[in-house]
């Protein structure tokens, strides 16, 4: 399990990768999915918030229960 540097450190290269997507295709709908695990939310609960601010759709992915679109 990483650490939460490292979880923080991963959000933000995707978000990076996502911004430069937008820049290149201005209007398109841009996600970031992350694994659903309890650990990861709470480490990323601070920052949910100021990502969908600026247009960043977060999905959280499990085997069990598929694809969820962070809706808070």
């Amino acid at each position: 399990q990483f650490d939460s540097g490292q979880v923080k450190f991963h959000l933000g290269e995707a978000m990076v990768k996502v911004l430069e997507f937008r820049n290149k295709n201005p209007g398109a709908k841009i996600g970031i999915a992350q694994p659903e695990d309890p650990y990861i939310r709470n480490v990323l609960k601070s920052v949910i918030p100021e990502v969908k601010k600026i247009g960043i759709v977060l999905y959280w992915v499990s085997s069990s229960t598929g694809i969820i679109e962070e809706l808070e």
